[in-house]
């Protein structure tokens, strides 16, 4: 287990049903934040409360991007954007997925072309790490903002655009039911090291990783385990408006890992130092 500066923050619970898990690894610890948390296999039925286990839900590289130190060897895929964000199929679904995190640096190049405040979270972060702090409306001018310049310079078309993931498709690209267990790695707990960024095992890293520094699934998407929660672009559909999926770099309860769980709250998580996005692109290629 590492060794992590545990950062003070305040849990506002807005009643969804229960109080939200305690721990620091969860979203609501991070600013402030405020919600509860759904564990379930199926995602439309996931609700804003705690604790629904007792039902049915237990749970050739672009020339930019491999060049620069840290970057991993990128597996191959039909599309790179204007920033170096690398997307892939993912069948079953009918989008291409980002195969990372969005890193400080494709955060940042938005910002600086519309004269956006960057937020922070309190650790430092480097262009290749996954831009934290962001809030779901944050995170979706993001990708409104590249969808508008990529279609006017001919890139994407107009049927095309950017977006956050759909609950569904999260669980398509996270495998779920397709890991032999509950988790991400397959069965048994605690995680092993050098899987993904969690606080409890050694993965060499003290708050977010580099995007790609471990392994990818299957399907050749990086970090949907670990690294930061990320939001998908819809609501747990018993409670809550927003939600996000998938763990932190502090996450350590156990509920937390499993494929199924949804963290679900009333308000948007603003400036949270655990939450981050990726985004897909919607309509046929």
């Amino acid at each position: 287990m590492r060794a992590r500066d545990v950062l003070g923050f305040v849990v506002l619970v807005l009643g969804l049903g229960c109080d939200p898990p305690a721990d620091r690894d969860s979203p609501s610890d991070a600013a402030g934040g405020n919600g509860s948390a759904g564990s379930t296999s199926q995602p439309a039925d996931a609700s804003g409360s705690a604790g629904r286990s007792g039902e049915a839900e237990s749970g050739s590289a672009p020339d930019d991007a491999p060049g620069e130190e840290g970057m991993p060897p990128l597996p191959p895929g039909p599309y790179e954007n204007s920033l170096g964000m690398r997307f892939v199929p993912v069948a079953g679904t009918s989008v291409l997925f980002s195969v990372w995190e969005t890193r400080v640096r494709d955060y940042e190049a938005y910002a600086t072309a519309t004269q956006t405040a960057v937020p922070h979270p309190d650790f430092p972060e480097e262009p290749l790490q996954p831009k934290a702090a962001i809030s779901r409306a944050q995170a979706l001018a993001f990708a409104a903002w590249l969808t508008s310049v990529e279609q006017k310079e001919g890139k994407i078309r107009p049927v095309q655009s950017y977006r956050l993931p759909t609950d569904a498709e999260w669980d398509v690209a996270f495998e779920v039911g397709q890991t032999g267990g509950p988790y991400p790695w397959g069965d048994g707990f605690p995680p092993p090291d050098h899987f993904a960024n969690y606080e409890i095992t050694n993965d060499g890293f003290v708050y977010t990783a580099p995007v790609g520094s471990f392994a990818s699934n299957r399907l050749g998407l990086y970090d949907l385990a670990g690294n930061l929660w990320e939001w998908i672009g819809e609501g747990c559909a018993s409670g809550g408006a927003y939600l996000v999926r998938g763990a932190g770099w502090n996450a350590h309860t156990a509920a937390y890992f499993e494929l199924g769980f949804h963290y679900c709250f009333s308000d948007d998580l603003v400036g949270h130092h655990n939450v981050g996005f990726r985004v897909v692109i919607d309509g046929a290629f």
